[in-house]
């Protein structure tokens, strides 16, 4: 298809998944009551009205009062998006609490999923989701936004369908 439409043909970049050293293990008890949460998020921002919706989280977090301390870390956003996102981390009073970070090399995007906790979204659509599947694969239990009420084409709905599918995490609205 880019071939014949475009004149091109596509590198094929293998998925970070299979990076991954703890294929396909179970998932990791939380820390000790003394050790904040780690939560991780990975993927670009594309703003407020987005689908990806980090913004929500930083939202959400700043008003929930959760039983132990938490710390949030999102990952693979742009400058743009860091200078947006950092201003409400600001405005939330969070800034101990989250750290925003650009892309990361494929190393040190394993270590960040294998060094996190619960791996949080709050994105409204999908069509696979490859994220939260390399977050399994290391473990992670993740909590997800349930897009089944805002989407028309439940194919879009990838990342609630994994948690329904592999009981591995939660829906939340």
């Amino acid at each position: 298809y880019y071939q014949n439409k475009y004149g091109i043909l596509p590198e094929v970049i293998p998925d970070i998944i299979s990076l991954i050293p703890t294929e396909y293990s179970k998932p990791r008890s939380l820390p000790s009551k003394k050790i904040p949460i780690r939560f991780l998020s990975v993927g670009y921002w594309d703003g407020f009205k987005g689908r990806k919706r980090q913004h929500i989280l930083i939202d959400f977090l700043s008003k929930v009062s959760l039983s132990r301390d938490f710390h949030l870390e999102l990952i693979g956003l742009d400058d743009d998006g860091i200078v947006e996102l950092k201003k409400l981390v600001a405005e939330s009073k969070l800034n101990q609490k989250v750290t925003l970070s650009g892309v990361l090399s494929k190393e040190d995007l394993i270590n960040k999923y294998l060094a996190s906790d619960i791996y949080l979204t709050a994105t409204t659509y999908e069509g696979f989701y490859r994220q939260i599947v390399e977050a399994f694969s290391a473990g992670l239990p993740a909590i997800v936004y349930d897009s089944r009420m805002v989407v028309s084409d439940f194919s879009q709905c990838a990342t609630v369908y994994h948690i329904l599918n592999s009981e591995a995490g939660e829906l939340y609205h």
